[in-house]
């Protein structure tokens, strides 16, 4: 079974730790999330996005544990 092209809501309060809708765009946008708004004012955020996104931070962390510090030789 394929997942779904957005996040589904129980994700989103997981990821932001927010019921409100509100606090979850608030946070999500925060994380630097592209976040959409739909009529009930929920927030949608697309399941590429976010798991490019955090492929990138995952990346970007690895990179950094992985460098040495030349500044501390």
């Amino acid at each position: 079974m394929e997942a779904p092209i957005f996040l589904t809501p129980a994700e989103i309060i997981e990821i932001t730790r927010a019921k409100r809708s509100s606090t979850q765009v608030k946070r999500l946008r925060e994380m630097g999330f592209t976040v959409r708004v739909r009529s009930d004012n929920s927030p949608l955020v697309a399941r590429e996005h976010f798991l490019k996104a955090m492929d990138a931070l995952h990346e970007s962390s690895q990179a950094q544990i992985s460098e040495p510090n030349m500044d501390a030789l």
